[in-house]
């Protein structure tokens, strides 16, 4: 990248911490945790307290090729996530960076950082005599640009891949970190939080921490002066000679930098605290995978069991529809039947009215007895039923009903007085239609109409 170290040239010095030779590593979720005894006395007790066997050594999660050779390569990981962002108001007056020659405007200069896992800041700025120029590296006072003279026009930091907190690394100094220094504006957590991304942005970084001095940061390239002071690097594998208990650290962190395998999942963008001079609190960033991603679309279904509810509802609905509408349909028949029976008892009743009149009560008394018993003493006669659900006071007295039965049977006898009354009531009617109980024949004149002789009975 422009003058950046190469690979080889990033690990260079490293001694035993370097990757081992030959090792291909793909993207992977590593897992591995110390125990309790880590960092211990001893290099052996140090090792025994990982699962392994042995200490991880720095990028052994990173994807790679090619380690022990001069094909050595780092590969690019899909995921990148914006830690910093000059958009945002994070200044960017990053000094200590290298001169990308090649990448002459603001896009091309983003495409090279996002595409180097080496490279933890990018910044597109304007020089007064040089023009338009593009640097990237780790980078060093972001917040005041040391002096600088130039003017920033786009750039950020970033983290490429993922971070694993392996183990806290508060309390003693950790041995040959290179410090940073004291960040200027914010209070301690936000200058804490800025120490935290510079690690978490810088691959090669396995360990931060923040207290005396300020911060404090594993960065071998700067630490061994380019190379220059080879010994000048953290212990591996680390024991507690490693540490400088004259020194105490408020906060820091022994990680591990890797790339997880790739999904189809995007992530939702989150904030992480621009640098000085408006200092904000600092979290992960906002992750923006460097190839296309699809992302869910369109609206989500309802739970199945609001599905099921509504379908509970409908058919409560449907039910209590059907019983209403029986009931309102029995409600109607019986209304019906009762005006019907109220229509026939008054019809009965005014009929009743007709016949037990003045008059004929009259002419009932003068026929008694109207019935009599076919084959036997036409003195003996039948009792009528109760009139109007009141007892019968009259003996031998007949209802309408039974007159209608003698009628029918042929029984019935008429003295000349019922006759004559039946006659008077009945002049100037015309016929009735005819009856039933003849067989259609027509209904024989009723008394009165010509040719009906007074005291004559039907056979």
């Amino acid at each position: 990248v422009g003058g950046a170290p190469s690979a080889t040239e990033a690990v260079s010095g490293l001694g035993a911490d370097a990757p081992d030779a030959g090792v291909v590593v793909t993207d992977h979720v590593p897992t591995e945790l110390p125990g309790p005894g880590f960092p211990g006395a001893t290099a052996e007790e140090s090792n025994a307290a990982w699962p392994s066997g042995k200490q991880p050594k720095r990028l052994a999660a990173w994807p790679q090729a090619g380690a022990g050779s001069e094909n050595f390569t780092l590969h690019h990981c899909w995921k990148t996530t914006v830690l910093h962002d000059f958009q945002t108001g994070w200044p960017d007056l990053c000094v200590g960076l290298f001169h990308a020659e090649s990448e002459k405007d603001l896009q091309s200069c983003k495409n090279i950082c996002w595409s180097d896992p080496r490279c933890a800041i990018w910044q597109y700025n304007e020089l007064p005599e040089a023009g338009h120029q593009c640097w990237v590296g780790a980078g060093q006072h972001c917040g005041t640009g040391n002096g600088g003279d130039f003017k920033v026009l786009g750039g950020q930091r970033l983290m490429h891949g993922e971070v694993r907190v392996l183990k806290p690394m508060s309390g003693a100094r950790i041995v040959n970190l290179y410090n940073v220094g004291e960040f200027s504006g914010g209070d301690v957590e936000t200058r804490t939080l800025r120490c935290k991304g510079w690690c978490y942005s810088l691959i090669s970084c396995q360990y931060w921490q923040y207290g005396d001095g300020g911060c404090w940061v594993d960065a071998p390239f700067y630490s061994t002066d380019k190379g220059m002071l080879p010994d000048k690097v953290v212990q591996y594998p680390l024991t507690t000679s490693g540490l400088d208990n004259s020194s105490n650290m408020s906060a820091g962190e022994m990680i591990q930098h890797y790339c997880p395998p790739q999904t189809l999942t995007t992530y939702a963008p989150a904030e992480y605290a621009p640098a000085e001079p408006a200092p904000l609190p600092m979290s992960l960033g906002d992750t923006v995978p460097s190839v296309p991603q699809r992302a869910a679309s369109g609206p989500s279904m309802p739970p199945v069991w609001v599905w099921g509810f509504l379908l509970v509802l409908m058919l409560a609905g449907v039910a209590a529809s059907l019983a209403l509408g029986g009931e309102k349909r029995r409600r109607r028949s019986s209304r019906a039947t009762k005006g019907r029976r109220d229509e026939d008892s008054e019809d009965e009743e005014e009929e009743d009215e007709e016949t037990f009149d003045s008059d004929g009560m009259a002419a009932q008394e003068q026929s008694r007895p109207l019935l009599g018993d076919p084959g036997s003493d036409s003195s003996r006669a039948w009792p009528a039923p109760p009139h109007r659900g009141e007892p019968s006071t009259k003996d031998g007295a007949m209802n309408r009903g039974d007159f209608h039965d003698a009628y029918r049977s042929g029984n019935l006898q008429l003295s000349p007085a019922v006759v004559q009354h039946a006659a008077s009531q009945m002049s100037g009617r015309p016929p009735p239609p005819p009856s039933p109980y003849f067989g259609g024949r027509a209904t024989p004149p009723m008394p009165g109409y010509p040719g009906m002789q007074a005291g004559q009975a039907w056979r």
